[in-house]
């Protein structure tokens, strides 16, 4: 269901989705490494991409990895996009959909635990070069270091700040929790068939890494 694209509304999401995350280990989704839709923002332009984000929504019990997987439309590229990391920085070309409109503004605050400095970098704990090889039967399918500075980069740097304090509370042990960003061509482009087949088998692939059955 179509929400809204909006820098508040992805965060009271996302944040919603990792406390029922840690919260809600032993009320289980059966299916190993299931990766469910929670939520779609969809929405406004920013200069250079149109943006839709989708907030993925994983509950896997104590034995299973968590994925949260986020989509989003890039109108100008006519490929996959793997995001690699996104940025601790907040520049809104144009508004989102409740007026905020930040300028190189920290999406989260510095602080001694956290050193969230402005521009910070936040890396996937996926390995996204493998994903990106095990997905070159679709040519169109490259690694991003640039995930833009609009809604998809501050709904992928706080779900991965989300994930590594999920995991820094998981005693030391593998991690758990994993996030990832997608930017997809428009179904103008890449049609959807071709675009759910591709999602189908990055799942399996990241079902394969997290498992280390490759």
């Amino acid at each position: 269901h179509i929400l809204q694209t909006s820098a508040g509304f992805v965060r009271e999401k996302i944040d919603d989705i990792y406390e029922r995350l840690k919260t809600s280990q032993t009320n289980i989704n059966k299916g190993d490494g299931a990766i469910a839709t929670e939520a779609k923002v969809d929405g406004s332009v920013d200069a250079s991409i149109n943006n839709e984000a989708i907030v993925g929504d994983s509950i896997a019990n104590e034995a299973k990895k968590v994925i949260v997987l986020h989509l989003g439309v890039n109108y100008r590229v006519k490929h996959f996009q793997i995001e690699q990391c996104a940025f601790n920085d907040a520049t809104f070309r144009v508004p989102d959909e409740r007026g905020y409109q930040p300028h190189r503004e920290c999406i989260f605050e510095g602080d001694e635990s956290a050193c969230h400095e402005l521009g910070k970098c936040f890396n996937t704990t996926l390995d996204v070069q493998n994903l990106c090889q095990e997905m070159q039967t679709y040519n169109e399918t490259i690694v991003s270091k640039d995930p833009g500075r609009f809604v998809c980069n501050y709904t992928y740097c706080v779900s991965l700040d989300r994930c590594h304090s999920a995991n820094m509370c998981n005693n030391g042990e593998e991690d758990m929790f994993h996030s990832l960003f997608i930017h997809v061509p428009p179904f103008e482009v890449v049609s959807e068939d071709r675009q759910l087949d591709f999602i189908l088998k990055i799942m399996q692939s990241i079902e394969q890494q997290v498992s280390g059955s490759k």
